[in-house]
């Protein structure tokens, strides 16, 4: 989840430069045997840099799943997911405001599609005025 200054601060800048148009394209590619690397290099302070608590507790539980194994390829797909949509995300909405990694929550919606959390709050906050 966002924090209320943080998410007030990029909301208020989101909706004002809303009327110009497009606010920016976020978009990311990840080589994932490199980020397999990091994790099995020095995975805690990684994950706990990117993740925020709530990604680090759905991660630990997907962790006791597959055996303890950081480098695994569904643990390896779970950070993966977080880390291209957190970083297009960051690129999508600078230099309107920079975001931090524990700044933007991911999470599945009931489904399997991975999701953040911004953009629908953005939308809808704007989207009313």
């Amino acid at each position: 989840m966002l924090s209320a200054s943080v998410l007030e601060r990029a909301l208020s800048s989101l909706c004002n430069a809303k009327s110009k148009g497009v606010i920016g394209v976020g978009i990311d590619v990840l080589h994932m045997p490199r980020l397999k690397a990091v994790l099995g290099r020095r995975p805690d302070r990684f994950l706990t840099r990117v993740l925020t608590k709530a990604e680090l507790g759905d991660f630990q539980k997907l962790k006791d799943e597959i055996g303890g194994q950081v480098d695994h390829d569904r643990a390896v797909q779970f950070v993966g997911a977080r880390w291209a949509l957190k970083e297009a995300t960051y690129k999508a909405l600078t230099p309107l405001h920079k975001l931090t990694w524990q700044d933007v929550a991911v999470f599945k919606d009931q489904g399997t599609k991975v999701q953040g959390n911004i953009v629908a709050t953005e939308w809808w906050i704007c989207g009313s005025n």
